[in-house]
């Protein structure tokens, strides 16, 4: 990618809830913007609100699987639903 930025999210909005800034870097290329959480996932869009907002629906999905299925996890998808649990809380 051409060059790269690090932002923070606040919120995955409106559920569940960040009870901590998640830290993302923004890769931008010449027609795609790449938004990457090392910890968890990635999402991908033509800008960065776009790529912003696939990464967030992404996480969402991850974190609901994740507890669905937090009885079986392996090593790598129990280090992420450790970080999901530390930074995500669900709201009523």
């Amino acid at each position: 990618m051409a060059n790269a930025r690090t932002v923070f999210i606040y919120d995955l909005s409106p559920r569940p809830v960040l009870a901590a800034p998640i830290p993302i870097v923004l890769d931008f290329g010449d027609d795609l913007v790449t938004a990457r959480c090392f910890e968890l996932d990635f999402g991908v869009g033509p800008d960065e609100d776009s790529a912003l907002a696939d990464l967030k629906a992404s996480v969402i999905e991850l974190y609901f699987l994740l507890k669905a299925e937090s009885n079986r996890l392996g090593p790598l998808p129990q280090r992420q639903w450790n970080y999901l649990q530390s930074v995500v809380r669900e709201t009523l």
